[in-house]
């Protein structure tokens, strides 16, 4: 899991799918809910992000594409650290067949234990 997390952290921007029929000045990363927890679906690459919303639906524009937001890492981790703040359990990263997750707090557990500077 160290070398799963270390090169995630490694990475220098992250992928959030928009809901369908979003204003495009009021988009916002998709929160769903699994279990009663609300979760924020971050995606390592635009293909990952684009799989996962042909898959499940209402992600998808007018003509077919999906909508994605790219994020820096610091600044992905600063919003799912206010989200947490506001609700949000976790994040689910991948979603599908080869995801993984971990609730926000542990997101940062992880940052410290493996001793990674996030703040490029």
């Amino acid at each position: 899991m160290n070398i799963l997390y270390k090169s995630f952290f490694e990475l220098e921007e992250l992928v959030f799918i928009v809901s369908e029929n979003v204003d495009i000045e009021n988009a916002k990363p998709f929160i769903g809910v699994i279990e009663e927890q609300p979760w924020l679906f971050i995606f390592t690459d635009s293909k990952k992000a684009d799989q996962y919303a042909k898959t499940f639906g209402k992600f998808l524009n007018n003509n077919g594409s999906t909508f994605v937001l790219k994020m820096k890492m610091k600044n992905s981790l600063d919003m799912a650290k206010e989200l947490n703040k506001r609700g949000v359990f976790g994040v689910r990263i991948n979603e599908g067949e080869n995801a993984w997750f971990s609730n926000i707090p542990g997101l940062f557990d992880v940052i410290t234990h493996l001793g990674i500077n996030v703040d490029k």
